[in-house]
């Protein structure tokens, strides 16, 4: 099994693709790679973590971790548009709304799933042009194992 960031990664890439309005998802490695004009509008997501020990501190190999995790979406789409904003806000709309609820990642238990709020636009050269981004921001607590980081308790 993979890293419960991998997981949680991959549940809000795979709610992502499946949104009409979104023609690609990606992790964050995705960006070192060039984009067309057809990956677009597009979602880039990534997860950071800190962890603590939870409760007891217990001995190494039975201690119990909270993973206090840290999910980007940066939206993409294309500089060709003339109301970038307005396109990127309604982007943001659908991925809010679809991203709602933590049980549609189908990972779990995501303790506090909750919205942080979104960055400013920005710009990115791309290949094709430049690509106008905004970013979301989630965060969510998982806890594990100290000897098990692939397994949600």
């Amino acid at each position: 099994m993979a890293h419960v960031k991998k997981q949680v990664r991959d549940g809000v890439i795979g709610v992502l693709s499946a949104l009409p309005e979104i023609v690609s998802a990606h992790p964050a490695s995705r960006l070192l790679r060039s984009f067309q004009r057809n990956d677009f509008p597009l979602a880039i997501v990534s997860v950071s973590e800190t962890a603590s020990t939870s409760g007891a501190n217990g001995t190494p190999g039975n201690r119990q971790l909270q993973r206090d995790l840290q999910i980007s979406v940066t939206l993409g789409i294309h500089d060709e548009t003339d109301n970038a904003e307005d396109e990127l806000d309604d982007l943001s709309v659908i991925a809010e709304k679809a991203l709602v609820r933590p049980s549609a990642l189908g990972v779990g238990p995501l303790l506090f799933w909750k919205y942080l709020g979104s960055g400013a636009p920005t710009g990115q050269p791309t290949e094709d042009g430049l690509m106008l981004t905004q970013t979301l921001n989630y965060s969510c607590s998982v806890r594990t194992t100290d000897t098990d980081p692939t397994t949600i308790l």
